[in-house]
């Protein structure tokens, strides 16, 4: 009780006596370069990133001011954000039902988290994608099977062929068909960008094509541009890419894939 009770006047203090940060949220659903892009953020003093701050607390991975008797993930948001020193507050979220916004994180329409992160102070959005849905699934599948996302520069790449079924896909607590995955994507990142400017907020629309995949640093300077802040020209690229130049190089069956993609919408995706 006693330590739950010097929680609260700390959180008290935090709230009311401090000056609050500016809050930003980036939405995205996975594999499009968003952690290269925060840690080159999180090397700008004016802004604190907390990466994919809801994985982090379902991994078990606390980080320091975590309220640990606190059990509610928004809630331990909310403790982060208070008690920020820097000029700007911000972090990710896979914002769609099949991950963060599922039963297993947040349990909650993106509207009303919508509503919750403006209420707590956020006013600026940025929303990242990425237009080529397979390569973006597919490096989910080899994620998994690989048991590794991301590597540092001082890493040793170890990439293995793998069995991709078109048919039998995994994404977040969803495994279906493919094609399902895209058609999700594209209404739930419709869903996010309607919603934010039809209630008149700030955003930031970014391409892992266009601002990320060659120059990591463009998406940086742009979102910096964004938020008002000085560029700091000593930010250094600490992510490794995993893919190689042609994706099919790595599925043990790349037929299956091009035949089940060729007479479809997405079809342009086989040659991106």
């Amino acid at each position: 009780m006693i330590k739950k009770l010097k929680y609260k006047i700390i959180q008290s203090f935090y709230r009311n006596c401090k000056s609050k940060p500016k809050g930003v949220a980036m939405f995205h659903f996975g594999r499009c370069g968003s952690t290269v892009v925060s840690e080159l953020l999180n090397q700008n003093k004016n802004i604190k990133w907390d990466n994919e701050l809801f994985q982090i607390i379902k991994l078990g991975k606390k980080k320091p001011f975590d309220v640990k008797y606190e059990s509610d993930m928004f809630q331990i948001l909310i403790n982060r954000y208070s008690r920020t020193k820097e000029v700007f507050y911000g972090f990710e979220t896979k914002a769609i039902n099949e991950a963060h916004l599922g039963k297993d994180f947040l349990n909650m329409d993106f509207e009303l988290y919508l509503d919750k992160l403006v209420k707590l102070g956020f006013k600026k959005f940025v929303i990242l994608k990425r237009r080529n849905y397979f390569k973006q699934v597919f490096s989910i599948a080899r994620g998994i099977e690989n048991k590794q996302f991301h590597f540092k520069n001082e890493d040793k790449l170890k990439i293995n062929k793998i069995n991709f079924n078109p048919e039998k896909v995994t994404y977040g607590d969803f495994k279906g068909d493919l094609l399902e995955v895209f058609k999700r994507f594209e209404n739930q990142y419709q869903h996010i960008e309607n919603l934010i400017k039809s209630k008149g907020l700030d955003y930031l629309e970014l391409f892992y094509e266009d601002h990320i995949e060659k120059d990591p640093t463009v998406s940086y300077g742009l979102i910096c541009e964004y938020l008002g802040v000085q560029l700091f020209d000593e930010v250094s690229i600490q992510q490794k890419k995993i893919a190689h130049k042609n994706i099919f190089d790595e599925i043990k069956d790349p037929e299956l894939v091009k035949n089940y993609l060729l007479d479809t919408e997405y079809s342009w995706m086989l040659n991106s």
